[in-house]
């Protein structure tokens, strides 16, 4: 009888041993499994979110359709938007009808780029430089434009013309992907 309560002993201290093994491997892997879940959810909360600005920097006009009447005046901002890069410097140059638009004025009051470089507006042609000594990144004001509208026309458009740039501040690379003009009502 001994030695039959010794084994039937054994067999339980045997089984037991297992049944830990197996409670502990079950445990290892909650816990491994809890850990790389944690490690997951920190990872997407510290990575960029998907709403981020990352594509090319550009150039918009604000607003960009409207409706003005003949006499009136007409004010369109100038606008860059560079996400993410360091930018310093933007050179903007629009063309526009001057049978239907004549330009008035520059307003630079509120511009972010305290600079002036350049500020030149000539039979449908507008040249305007703007720069900082220190860098910015986003959505900036670079300037307004006012003109006053001359003749009824269905539709006129304002449109970013070849040499506009936004400067990257780090290397002095054009960084400017796209520019968005407008369309304006004239009644």
């Amino acid at each position: 009888m001994n030695k039959q309560h010794k084994n039937k002993h054994s067999k339980a201290k045997q089984r037991g041993r297992l049944f830990k093994l197996k409670h502990l491997r079950s445990l290892m892997f909650i816990v491994v499994f809890v850990l790389v879940g944690a490690f997951a959810i920190l990872q997407t909360r510290s990575a960029p979110k998907s709403t981020q600005n990352t594509g090319p920097a550009r150039l918009f006009l604000t607003p960009a359709q409207q409706t003005s009447s003949v006499g009136g005046t007409l004010t369109i901002t100038i606008s860059e938007d560079s996400l993410v890069n360091q930018t310093n410097a933007v050179q903007a140059n629009l063309s526009y009808d001057p049978n239907a638009l004549q330009f008035l004025s520059f307003d630079t009051a509120s511009s972010a780029f305290d600079l002036a470089a350049q500020s030149k507006a000539s039979n449908g042609t507008i040249q305007i430089a703007r720069a900082r000594v220190s860098s910015l990144t986003g959505k900036q004001e670079v300037a307004k434009v006012s003109f006053k509208v001359l003749k009824k026309y269905n539709k006129t458009a304002v449109d970013f013309a070849s040499g506009s740039a936004i400067v990257n501040s780090s290397d002095n690379t054009n960084i400017l992907g796209n520019s968005v003009g407008g369309i304006y009502s004239i009644r």
